[in-house]
């Protein structure tokens, strides 16, 4: 039922703008939600932003897609997310943003986890 409603085009419009414009302002992004609908919409920004800044939002516009079609086949195939599906996704999302794409993160330091 899920898949089916993330079938209307409108919704998914909708839904990719938000995710775009609410998941790089959190990485210090500073379109509007406006400027990052013209971009997920036309690939156009009516005002000079940085490159990055267009990237970031305008890679968002090939990430719903698929996930979508992950979600068939995953489904289909009666399978989880594999490691191949997540660097093509992570692929999509830092296009135009880093060369080491599909490739994780390799260093030394230490990782500690947030206590609440």
């Amino acid at each position: 039922m899920l898949l089916k409603a993330l079938k209307n085009k409108e919704y998914l419009k909708d839904l990719t703008i938000r995710m775009a414009h609410h998941s790089t302002a959190i990485e210090g992004n500073t379109l509007t939600q406006e400027q990052t609908a013209s971009i997920i919409l036309n690939s156009f920004i009516s005002h000079q932003t940085s490159e990055r800044e267009f990237f970031e939002v305008r890679n968002y516009r090939f990430i719903i897609p698929k996930v979508l079609e992950f979600c068939e086949q995953n489904l289909e195939e009666e399978k989880s997310i594999d490691i191949y599906q997540i660097k093509e996704l992570h692929n999509i999302i830092v296009d135009n943003l880093i060369e080491n794409k599909r490739q994780f993160k390799n260093d030394s330091k230490p990782h500690y986890r947030s206590r609440f």
